[in-house]
C-alpha cells in the first residue's frame, strides 16, 4: 500500500523519540529554560485523554501504516481527521528542543497523510465531502446562494485595486461587520483598493482535508482572478485563509505575482505610515485579552502587530491569557468543526475561561473564524465578555 504523500516525511517520523510533550506538556525539571509555556498542549487529546488523539500516538500509527504492520479502519481515520491542524505540537517540539536533529512538522504530516487516505478512496469523512460539495457547487462552504460581494453593498467599493480584499466565505456571508470595517479602515486611509469581484472559496477546508485536485481548482481560479485585476497585494481577515493562499498556494501556482497580507499588518502599516490615527478613546467595560489565530502566529509570525495596534488606542488597557504568541491555544478552528464538533466546542470554552482568568471584559482577536468560534463559546458559557475583532475595534478607534 503506498504513501506517497506521507512518506516525503519519513526521516521526520522515524526522528520523532515519542517524549510526550505535544499532548501532555514540556514540563522537564532538567531543561528550566523551556516555561512558562501553556498547561494544555493538544486541543485533541484534551478532549480525549488518548494517545491515539494526539501527535505522539498519530506519528506512532503511521510508522504502523508504512510498515505495513496495520491498515487503515474507521477509527483510525476518525482520529486522523479530528486533528485540528493547528500546529501546536510543532510549536512545543520546536521550544522544548525534544527532538536532536530539528523539529518536526506535524501538521504537516498528518495533512500528508489525510492526502494518501483520500487517494486510497477511504476518506474523507461524509461530513467534510458535503461541505466540499458546497464549495464546488456554489464555491463557498455555507453553499449560499447570495452574492459573494453582497457584503460591501453600499459601501461603493471599486472591483480594482492595488490593494484587494479578499474576504472569505466567514466574512462574506456570516460575519460581514468584519470585512466591512476593514473596508472603512481602507476608506479612512484613502487607500486605493478595491473588493475581488469573482472571489471563490480559498480551498482551506479542501486542502486540510487532503482533497488536494479540488484545491487546485480552487487555486487557480482565485490567482487567475486576483491576476487579472492588476493588484499588488491582497489583504484577508480569515488567518485559515491567509495561511492557505500565503503558505500552501505557491506548492501549486508557483510565484502568485503578489503579496497576501494579514489586515493586522496593514492596519499597522497604515499606522505607521500617519495614514490613520486614533482619535477616540475606546471603552471595553474593563481589561482586554488578544487571542492569536494559531495560523498567524504559529504558521506565519504575525504576532506584535496586533498587539502594537491594540496599545496605541487610547483608554485599551491588555493584559495575556495563558497560551499566547507561538504557544497560543486553538479556539477550535470553525472551518473544520463538522469532523471535530465535541473538541471544537470544548477548546472554545476553554479559551474563554482562559480570558475569564485574567479579568479580561474583551476578547480582540485577528481572525473572523475564531471570531465566531469564540463568540458561541461565550455564548454558551453565558459569558459576559465581548469577542470582536481587531479591524472592528480600530474602526471605533478611528470613528
Amino acid at each position: 500500500m503506498a504513501f506517497e504523500n506521507v512518506s516525503k516525511y519519513k526521516e521526520q517520523i522515524y526522528r520523532c523519540n515519542t517524549c510526550g510533550r505535544c499532548p501532555r506538556g514540556p514540563w522537564d525539571p532538567n531543561q528550566p529554560t523551556v516555561l512558562p509555556l501553556p498547561e494544555r498542549q493538544c486541543p485533541i487529546y484534551e478532549t480525549h485523554k488518548m494517545l491515539s488523539y494526539s501527535a505522539q500516538g498519530m506519528i506512532l500509527i503511521i510508522r504502523d501504516l508504512l510498515e505495513g504492520k496495520i491498515q487503515p479502519y474507521e477509527s483510525l481515520i476518525s482520529a486522523v481527521y479530528e486533528c485540528l491542524l493547528c500546529q501546536h505540537c510543532n510549536a512545543v517540539c520546536a521550544a522544548t528542543n525534544a527532538i536532536p536533529l530539528g523539529e518536526l512538522e506535524c501538521a504537516q504530516i498528518f495533512q500528508a497523510l489525510r492526502a494518501d487516505l483520500v487517494d486510497m478512496g477511504v476518506a474523507p469523512p461524509a461530513s467534510m465531502k458535503n461541505v466540499n460539495n458546497k464549495i464546488q457547487d456554489k464555491h463557498n462552504r455555507m453553499g449560499n446562494d447570495r452574492p459573494r460581494g453582497a457584503w460591501a453593498e453600499g459601501m461603493n467599493i471599486p472591483a480594482k485595486g492595488a490593494t484587494m480584499i479578499f474576504a472569505g466565505c466567514t466574512a462574506a456571508y456570516q460575519n460581514k461587520e468584519v470585512v466591512q470595517s476593514l473596508a472603512k479602515i481602507m476608506q479612512e486611509a484613502g487607500m486605493d483598493f478595491g473588493m475581488l469581484e469573482d472571489e471563490w472559496c480559498c480551498g482551506a477546508l479542501q486542502y486540510d482535508s487532503g482533497l488536494l485536485h479540488d484545491f487546485r481548482a480552487s487555486v487557480q481560479h482565485n490567482v487567475d482572478a486576483i491576476r487579472n485585476t492588476g493588484a499588488k497585494e491582497i489583504v484577508m481577515v480569515c488567518a485559515d485563509g491567509y495561511k492557505t493562499i500565503k503558505n500552501d498556494y505557491p506548492k501549486y501556482a508557483g510565484n502568485l505575482g503578489f503579496d497576501v497580507i494579514h489586515s493586522s499588518e496593514l492596519i499597522a502599516r497604515l499606522l505607521n505610515n500617519n495614514q490613520i490615527s486614533f482619535t477616540k478613546k475606546i471603552d471595553l467595560g474593563g481589561m482586554a485579552t488578544y487571542f492569536d489565530p494559531c495560523l498567524l502566529a504559529r504558521a506565519n509570525n504575525v504576532i506584535d502587530q496586533p498587539r502594537n495596534i491594540i496599545n496605541a488606542i487610547p483608554g485599551i488597557r491588555h493584559v495575556e491569557m495563558e497560551g499566547f504568541g507561538k504557544y497560543t491555544n486553538c479556539c477550535g478552528r470553525p472551518i473544520v468543526n463538522p469532523v471535530s464538533k465535541e473538541t471544537y466546542l470544548r477548546a472554545g470554552r476553554d479559551r474563554i475561561k482562559d480570558a475569564l482568568a485574567v479579568e479580561a471584559r474583551a476578547i480582540i482577536t485577528g481572525c473572523v473564524n475564531c471570531k465566531q468560534s469564540m463568540t458561541v463559546a461565550a455564548t454558551k458559557l453565558g459569558a459576559e465578555i465581548k469577542v470582536m475583532d481587531i479591524a472592528e475595534l480600530v474602526t471605533q478607534a478611528i470613528a
